[in-house]
């Protein structure tokens, strides 16, 4: 049913549940379309982004969660534009484009034109001591590997041992991986997260001659690692866009400080919501932007089937020390944009990224602001800590990794506790069924980072999609 007023019916309500960017997105375009729909959006926090918090202290922009985005993917730039932040807009500095890895206790730059899963330059792979030279053969044979035709989803471990070998997963692709993903590679869906290479594979027979093929089209900039060309972050800090966002809805529809507590069908096809304040209100339909365990507890009397499904999705935690010092306390050159670290070197952190090395207006002159980050699905353990416990922590290894002497300036920890879904293998079927079960329900939206993509992008276009559909009817 189309969710359009008429002569004969009130302004129809939608309550949003969570005012991260996805939430945030679904109802921006409820508001923009439908201005006669009535839109609420709840959330427990006391601020609007979700897992975009930006602080500012003494002259640092501190990101605790993500720091920037891909703007490549469908729809992004447009958006930015249409809702007015094109002039926000800031790229990641000329300089440093690069990307490190440790190598026995040493940091080596990635390989030029090595795109997170495989190389596509073979003269700077060749030449990268990263590989042993058995390993590096066995990656040169990966046009000869047979292409899979099985259509069913794999892990990543499967996928690059079966065309590249074990070397370059745990040397390169597990650290590039967990950068993102804080996973575990032999769990890790390759087709919901690195379904481009699967393509490649499917139609080229070969990951690096379809990788060859596609750079020669793009003229792509000769970047390593993640392809930092690509990257842009808001020149005052990420919390500009959930911000943004919020103007434009309109703060009087956002319910802050609020959590929704309970959910229940009505008897004529709608939903009544019950906040914390224990105000009752009910509305046509829910998009539920919180997380997929917050939702499945609030759905657990309703269906509990759907409410297993939801709590089912698993999630990693992990931690971000940032660390702020003087330039001059680093031994090393600061000529890159960061370093990940493979399981394989048995040290206790993930990455890390030297944020105010890759955007402009991150640290006052003379400093650097970087932030460690430790944990994930590998080694949640390292969250038994204590604050002051992974401070020490990722000093000692900026120490180890990059000379860095003396105190900072600034050190904070955040911690994201169960923040990370985990796309294991088969997630995308279980998604699929999981939004089946829901049309026996009154209308109900999924969005957010556990169903179809963790980025900034991916969170927007779900939003998106998903006021789209009730719109639609």
């Amino acid at each position: 049913m189309a969710l359009k007023d008429n002569e004969n019916q009130p302004p129809r309500r939608i309550a949003v549940i969570g005012a991260g960017t996805a939430g945030l997105a679904a109802a921006y375009e409820l508001r923009q379309r439908a201005p006669g729909v009535e839109v609420v959006v709840y959330d427990p926090a006391a601020r609007v982004g979700g897992k975009i918090v930006t602080v500012r202290r003494g002259g640092y922009v501190i990101e605790h969660g993500p720091d920037g985005f891909i703007t490549n993917k469908p729809g992004t730039l447009g958006f930015i534009e249409r809702i007015g932040l094109k002039d926000q807009l800031m790229p990641t500095n000329e300089a440093g484009r690069q990307a490190l890895v440790v190598r026995r206790g040493k940091l080596v730059p990635i390989p030029l034109g090595f795109q997170l899963l495989g190389p596509s330059q073979w003269w700077s792979f060749l030449r990268s001591p990263l590989l042993s030279p058995r390993g590096k053969l066995r990656v040169m044979c990966e046009p000869f590997v047979k292409a899979r035709r099985d259509a069913g989803d794999e892990s990543l471990a499967s996928f690059i041992t079966r065309r590249f070998g074990r070397e370059l997963l745990d040397r390169l692709v597990q650290p590039l991986a967990g950068g993102i993903y804080t996973a575990d590679p032999a769990e890790l869906s390759m087709r919901c997260t690195f379904g481009r290479f699967v393509e490649l594979e499917r139609k080229h027979g070969s990951v690096t001659l379809g990788l060859r093929r596609a750079l020669k089209k793009q003229h792509a900039a000769k970047a390593s690692g993640a392809r930092y060309s690509l990257f842009a972050s808001f020149r005052d800090g990420m919390d500009t866009l959930p911000e943004r966002l919020a103007d434009l809805i309109g703060r009087e529809c956002l319910r802050l400080n609020c959590a929704v507590i309970a959910v229940a069908p009505t008897g004529d096809g709608r939903w009544r919501v019950t906040d914390a304040n224990g105000d009752e209100r009910v509305f046509d339909a829910l998009v539920a932007a919180c997380t997929a365990p917050v939702m499945g507890k609030l759905l657990q009397p309703v269906d509990g089937s759907i409410a297993q499904r939801l709590a089912g999705i698993p999630h990693s935690s992990s931690a971000v020390a940032t660390l702020c010092y003087r330039v001059d306390q680093f031994a090393r050159p600061l000529d890159a944009f960061g370093f990940v670290v493979p399981a394989v070197e048995r040290r206790p952190i993930i990455a890390g990224s030297f944020t105010s090395v890759k955007y402009a207006h991150r640290a006052p002159a003379g400093r650097v602001l970087i932030r460690v980050f430790l944990g994930g699905a590998l080694d949640e353990s390292m969250l038994a800590n204590d604050d002051d416990g992974l401070i020490d922590i990722a000093q000692r290894e900026l120490a180890e990794l990059m000379g860095a002497s003396g105190e900072p300036e600034v050190a904070l920890v955040t911690r994201w506790a169960s923040a990370m879904p985990q796309y294991t293998v088969g997630h995308a079927e279980r998604v699929a069924v999981l939004r089946g079960a829901l049309g026996a329900l009154p209308p109900l939206e999924l969005v957010g980072i556990a169903y179809d993509g963790v980025g900034i992008p991916d969170t927007i276009n779900s939003g998106l999609a998903a006021a789209d559909r009730l719109l639609r009817g």
